[in-house]
């Protein structure tokens, strides 16, 4: 399983552009996608083709409510979702994952 978590890209959009062309089994932008709220429609016409595979986490430059207002994020995956495809086991995954007692997210 190929994961490509990426953050702080701050509206750069050649960057996401860069990073989209990747390809991978799960995208997770964990934050800072945009600077200060701004420009959050046209970065998400840049992840829409990812949407399917997509999770998106809020940084300190934007709230959950500033992505849950954006109709064009529609698409893009609450990684709370009951829907989520993300592993719940850590079977398979090493030391790495939370369940295995490693840090995955921290």
């Amino acid at each position: 399983m190929k994961l490509l978590v990426f953050s702080d890209i701050h509206t750069d959009k050649v960057a996401l552009e860069k990073l989209m062309a990747i390809e991978a089994d799960i995208y997770v932008c964990a934050g800072d996608l945009v600077s200060w709220a701004r420009g959050l429609d046209g970065m998400a016409e840049i992840l829409k083709p990812r949407a399917e595979k997509m999770y998106m986490l809020p940084g300190n430059h934007e709230s959950e409510a500033d992505i849950a207002d954006r109709g064009a994020l529609d698409a893009v995956r609450d990684p709370q979702a009951v829907d989520s495809h993300l592993p719940l086991s850590a079977e398979g995954y090493g030391p790495g994952w939370p369940e295995a007692g490693g840090a995955f997210w921290q």
